[in-house]
Protein backbone atom coordinates (compact mmCIF):
# COMPACT_ATOMS: atom_id res chain seq x y z
CA UNK A 1 0.00 0.00 0.00
CA UNK A 2 2.86 2.41 0.85
CA UNK A 3 4.57 1.80 -2.49
CA UNK A 4 1.31 2.42 -4.34
CA UNK A 5 0.79 5.66 -2.42
CA UNK A 6 4.36 6.72 -3.19
CA UNK A 7 3.77 6.07 -6.89
CA UNK A 8 0.77 8.40 -6.85
CA UNK A 9 2.72 11.12 -5.03
CA UNK A 10 5.71 10.92 -7.37
CA UNK A 11 3.72 11.43 -10.57
CA UNK A 12 5.23 14.36 -12.48
CA UNK A 13 3.87 17.75 -11.40
CA UNK A 14 1.49 19.55 -13.74
CA UNK A 15 1.37 23.17 -14.79
CA UNK A 16 -2.22 23.35 -16.05
CA UNK A 17 -5.36 22.47 -14.09
CA UNK A 18 -6.95 19.21 -15.27
CA UNK A 19 -9.60 19.47 -17.98
CA UNK A 20 -10.70 15.82 -18.12
CA UNK A 21 -10.81 12.97 -15.64
CA UNK A 22 -11.86 9.39 -14.95
CA UNK A 23 -14.34 8.52 -12.23
CA UNK A 24 -15.45 5.24 -10.67
CA UNK A 25 -18.91 4.56 -9.27
CA UNK A 26 -20.98 2.07 -7.32
CA UNK A 27 -24.71 1.79 -8.04
CA UNK A 28 -27.79 0.20 -6.52
CA UNK A 29 -31.34 0.31 -7.86
CA UNK A 30 -34.82 -0.95 -7.04
CA UNK A 31 -38.09 -0.59 -8.91
CA UNK A 32 -40.90 -2.05 -10.97
CA UNK A 33 -40.57 -4.87 -13.51
CA UNK A 34 -42.94 -5.30 -16.44
CA UNK A 35 -43.42 -7.75 -19.30
CA UNK A 36 -44.81 -5.80 -22.25
CA UNK A 37 -47.02 -7.66 -24.70
CA UNK A 38 -50.05 -6.38 -26.59
CA UNK A 39 -51.89 -9.72 -26.49
CA UNK A 40 -51.58 -10.01 -22.71
CA UNK A 41 -52.76 -6.44 -22.19
CA UNK A 42 -55.85 -7.12 -24.32
CA UNK A 43 -56.62 -10.45 -22.61
CA UNK A 44 -59.15 -9.76 -19.83
CA UNK A 45 -58.49 -13.13 -18.20
CA UNK A 46 -54.74 -12.58 -17.83
CA UNK A 47 -53.47 -9.76 -15.61
CA UNK A 48 -50.11 -8.38 -14.52
CA UNK A 49 -49.24 -8.22 -10.84
CA UNK A 50 -47.28 -5.35 -9.38
CA UNK A 51 -43.79 -6.82 -9.30
CA UNK A 52 -40.37 -5.49 -8.38
CA UNK A 53 -36.73 -6.26 -8.93
CA UNK A 54 -33.31 -4.81 -8.17
CA UNK A 55 -29.94 -4.04 -9.73
CA UNK A 56 -26.44 -3.34 -8.48
CA UNK A 57 -23.06 -2.83 -10.06
CA UNK A 58 -20.46 -0.26 -10.98
CA UNK A 59 -19.28 2.14 -13.63
CA UNK A 60 -16.21 3.70 -15.18
CA UNK A 61 -16.70 7.18 -16.59
CA UNK A 62 -14.53 9.43 -18.75
CA UNK A 63 -15.36 13.12 -18.28
CA UNK A 64 -14.36 15.32 -21.20
CA UNK A 65 -15.18 18.37 -19.07
CA UNK A 66 -17.67 19.41 -16.39
CA UNK A 67 -20.69 18.71 -18.64
CA UNK A 68 -19.97 15.83 -21.01
CA UNK A 69 -19.16 12.27 -19.96
CA UNK A 70 -19.07 8.76 -21.45
CA UNK A 71 -19.75 5.94 -18.99
CA UNK A 72 -19.54 2.16 -19.07
CA UNK A 73 -21.78 0.35 -16.58
CA UNK A 74 -21.79 -3.32 -15.59
CA UNK A 75 -24.99 -4.13 -13.70
CA UNK A 76 -26.35 -7.35 -12.21
CA UNK A 77 -30.15 -7.40 -12.41
CA UNK A 78 -32.85 -9.58 -10.87
CA UNK A 79 -36.17 -9.39 -12.76
CA UNK A 80 -39.56 -10.80 -11.76
CA UNK A 81 -43.06 -10.39 -13.20
CA UNK A 82 -46.10 -12.08 -11.65
CA UNK A 83 -49.45 -12.75 -13.31
CA UNK A 84 -52.93 -13.79 -12.27
CA UNK A 85 -55.39 -15.45 -14.61
CA UNK A 86 -58.81 -17.06 -14.46
CA UNK A 87 -60.15 -20.28 -15.99
CA UNK A 88 -63.89 -20.66 -16.42
CA UNK A 89 -65.59 -24.04 -16.08
CA UNK A 90 -68.72 -23.55 -18.18
CA UNK A 91 -70.12 -26.97 -17.23
CA UNK A 92 -70.13 -26.32 -13.48
CA UNK A 93 -70.34 -22.53 -13.86
CA UNK A 94 -67.18 -22.06 -11.76
CA UNK A 95 -64.28 -19.69 -12.32
CA UNK A 96 -60.92 -20.60 -10.76
CA UNK A 97 -58.10 -18.11 -10.27
CA UNK A 98 -54.44 -19.05 -10.68
CA UNK A 99 -51.09 -17.30 -10.64
CA UNK A 100 -47.88 -17.59 -12.62
CA UNK A 101 -44.45 -15.98 -12.53
CA UNK A 102 -41.65 -15.19 -14.93
CA UNK A 103 -38.17 -14.26 -13.77
CA UNK A 104 -34.47 -14.16 -14.57
CA UNK A 105 -31.17 -12.69 -13.50
CA UNK A 106 -28.98 -10.90 -16.00
CA UNK A 107 -25.74 -9.05 -16.52
CA UNK A 108 -26.31 -5.78 -18.36
CA UNK A 109 -23.38 -4.04 -20.06
CA UNK A 110 -24.29 -0.43 -20.79
CA UNK A 111 -22.48 2.32 -22.73
CA UNK A 112 -23.95 5.78 -22.16
CA UNK A 113 -23.53 9.44 -22.81
CA UNK A 114 -24.16 11.59 -19.70
CA UNK A 115 -24.82 15.32 -19.60
CA UNK A 116 -24.08 16.97 -16.25
CA UNK A 117 -25.37 20.48 -15.69
CA UNK A 118 -26.53 22.63 -12.77
CA UNK A 119 -26.38 19.78 -10.27
CA UNK A 120 -28.45 17.37 -12.38
CA UNK A 121 -27.75 14.79 -15.05
CA UNK A 122 -29.34 13.14 -18.08
CA UNK A 123 -28.03 9.93 -19.67
CA UNK A 124 -28.91 7.50 -22.44
CA UNK A 125 -27.34 4.68 -24.42
CA UNK A 126 -27.51 1.05 -25.60
CA UNK A 127 -27.11 -2.08 -23.50
CA UNK A 128 -26.36 -5.74 -24.09
CA UNK A 129 -27.96 -8.22 -21.70
CA UNK A 130 -26.91 -11.78 -20.87
CA UNK A 131 -29.74 -13.67 -19.17
CA UNK A 132 -29.08 -16.28 -16.51
CA UNK A 133 -31.50 -18.90 -15.19
CA UNK A 134 -34.74 -17.62 -16.78
CA UNK A 135 -37.87 -19.50 -15.71
CA UNK A 136 -41.65 -19.52 -15.97
CA UNK A 137 -43.75 -21.32 -13.39
CA UNK A 138 -47.50 -21.79 -13.29
CA UNK A 139 -49.43 -23.04 -10.28
CA UNK A 140 -52.46 -23.83 -12.44
CA UNK A 141 -50.68 -26.41 -14.59
CA UNK A 142 -47.77 -27.12 -12.21
CA UNK A 143 -45.43 -26.47 -15.15
CA UNK A 144 -41.97 -24.99 -14.70
CA UNK A 145 -40.37 -23.84 -17.96
CA UNK A 146 -36.59 -23.49 -18.11
CA UNK A 147 -33.94 -21.71 -20.14
CA UNK A 148 -34.69 -23.44 -23.48
CA UNK A 149 -37.86 -21.38 -23.74
CA UNK A 150 -36.05 -18.02 -23.64
CA UNK A 151 -33.52 -16.02 -25.60
CA UNK A 152 -30.42 -15.80 -23.44
CA UNK A 153 -29.06 -12.63 -25.08
CA UNK A 154 -30.91 -9.38 -25.60
CA UNK A 155 -30.31 -5.76 -26.55
CA UNK A 156 -31.94 -2.65 -25.23
CA UNK A 157 -31.90 1.07 -24.56
CA UNK A 158 -31.33 2.83 -21.25
CA UNK A 159 -32.55 6.29 -20.25
CA UNK A 160 -31.83 7.98 -16.93
CA UNK A 161 -32.01 11.31 -15.16
CA UNK A 162 -31.48 12.59 -11.65
CA UNK A 163 -29.60 15.05 -9.46
CA UNK A 164 -26.68 15.28 -7.07
CA UNK A 165 -27.49 14.90 -3.37
CA UNK A 166 -24.24 15.52 -1.55
CA UNK A 167 -20.52 15.43 -2.19
CA UNK A 168 -17.13 17.07 -2.10
CA UNK A 169 -14.61 18.07 -4.73
CA UNK A 170 -13.73 14.48 -5.64
CA UNK A 171 -16.70 12.49 -4.34
CA UNK A 172 -20.44 12.72 -4.93
CA UNK A 173 -23.71 10.86 -4.41
CA UNK A 174 -26.58 11.10 -6.90
CA UNK A 175 -30.11 9.76 -7.04
CA UNK A 176 -32.44 9.42 -9.98
CA UNK A 177 -34.61 7.25 -12.18
CA UNK A 178 -33.35 4.76 -14.75
CA UNK A 179 -35.54 3.14 -17.42
CA UNK A 180 -34.28 0.05 -19.27
CA UNK A 181 -36.20 -1.38 -22.22
CA UNK A 182 -35.21 -4.68 -23.85
CA UNK A 183 -35.88 -4.53 -27.58
CA UNK A 184 -35.66 -8.24 -28.39
CA UNK A 185 -38.24 -10.95 -27.78
CA UNK A 186 -37.83 -12.75 -24.45
CA UNK A 187 -39.15 -16.02 -25.90
CA UNK A 188 -37.20 -18.44 -28.04
CA UNK A 189 -38.83 -20.52 -30.77
CA UNK A 190 -39.45 -23.28 -28.23
CA UNK A 191 -41.11 -20.82 -25.86
CA UNK A 192 -43.37 -19.59 -28.64
CA UNK A 193 -44.28 -23.18 -29.55
CA UNK A 194 -45.14 -23.82 -25.87
CA UNK A 195 -47.50 -20.81 -26.00
CA UNK A 196 -45.88 -18.95 -23.13
CA UNK A 197 -46.93 -17.02 -21.13
CA UNK A 198 -50.70 -17.57 -21.26
CA UNK A 199 -50.87 -20.98 -23.02
CA UNK A 200 -53.19 -19.36 -25.58
CA UNK A 201 -52.90 -19.14 -29.35
CA UNK A 202 -53.60 -15.50 -30.27
CA UNK A 203 -54.52 -14.38 -33.77
CA UNK A 204 -51.22 -12.54 -34.24
CA UNK A 205 -48.04 -13.22 -32.33
CA UNK A 206 -46.51 -10.24 -30.56
CA UNK A 207 -43.06 -10.30 -28.93
CA UNK A 208 -42.61 -10.22 -25.15
CA UNK A 209 -40.27 -7.47 -23.95
CA UNK A 210 -38.90 -6.62 -20.50
CA UNK A 211 -39.10 -3.14 -19.03
CA UNK A 212 -37.38 -1.91 -15.84
CA UNK A 213 -38.27 1.38 -14.12
CA UNK A 214 -35.92 1.83 -11.16
CA UNK A 215 -34.91 4.32 -8.51
CA UNK A 216 -31.12 4.42 -8.60
CA UNK A 217 -28.52 5.60 -6.09
CA UNK A 218 -24.95 6.18 -7.23
CA UNK A 219 -21.69 7.03 -5.43
CA UNK A 220 -18.88 8.44 -7.60
CA UNK A 221 -15.21 8.97 -6.86
CA UNK A 222 -12.84 10.91 -9.14
CA UNK A 223 -10.04 8.44 -9.72
CA UNK A 224 -7.61 10.09 -12.15
CA UNK A 225 -7.21 13.47 -13.84
CA UNK A 226 -5.73 14.06 -17.26
CA UNK A 227 -3.40 17.07 -17.22
CA UNK A 228 -0.56 18.65 -19.16
CA UNK A 229 2.97 18.56 -17.82
CA UNK A 230 5.40 21.42 -18.36
CA UNK A 231 6.76 19.67 -21.46
CA UNK A 232 3.31 19.75 -23.05
CA UNK A 233 2.64 16.02 -22.87
CA UNK A 234 -0.50 14.74 -21.19
CA UNK A 235 0.00 12.96 -17.87
CA UNK A 236 -2.34 11.06 -15.58
CA UNK A 237 -2.55 12.31 -12.02
CA UNK A 238 -4.02 9.66 -9.74
CA UNK A 239 -5.98 10.17 -6.52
Amino acid sequence: MKSLFAFFILVLPVSVFSQSWVDLGLKGAWGGDFVLNGNLFNDNTYNHKLSSGYSFGGKVGFNFNQEHEITFDAMFTAFKQGFTYSVEDTVNDVTTNYSSEFGFSAVNLILMYRRNKNGSYFEFGPCISFLQSPYFKDDGSANVMGADNFNMNNQGLVLGFGSYIVGSENFGITSGIRITQYLGDLLSEEGRNNLLFSYKQYDNYKPYKALFVELILEANFDFAYMAKASCGRKKILFF
